[in-house]
């Protein structure tokens, strides 16, 4: 298992998820969100605009090491790169 603070993988919000709980990551369509864990449940631990928190991972896509840059707009940081090889684990 990763560190609890280490990003598996980045994904695409691709319908909006509410929830109340407060352990519970809410969402809008299109969001891009860090996971931080995997649960074989299929909910994830998130962290996405400063909250951190579980959601259903059917709500999401994970990004492609393209898609990655072009959700950031911007050229590719060595972090990002490291980022885009780790997220071919999720893919």
């Amino acid at each position: 298992m990763s560190n609890a603070n280490e990003v598996i993988c980045r994904v695409r919000a691709l319908y909006a998820y509410e929830s109340n709980d407060p352990s519970s990551l809410s969402f809008k369509p299109n969001a891009i969100i860090d996971v931080l864990a995997q649960l074989q449940s299929g909910w994830w631990d998130g962290w996405s605009n400063g909250k951190r928190g579980w959601f259903p991972s059917n709500y999401v896509e994970v990004l492609k090491p393209q898609e990655l840059y072009e959700a950031q707009e911007q050229e590719p940081d060595e972090n990002e790169v490291k980022l885009a090889m780790v997220c071919m684990q999720c893919v």
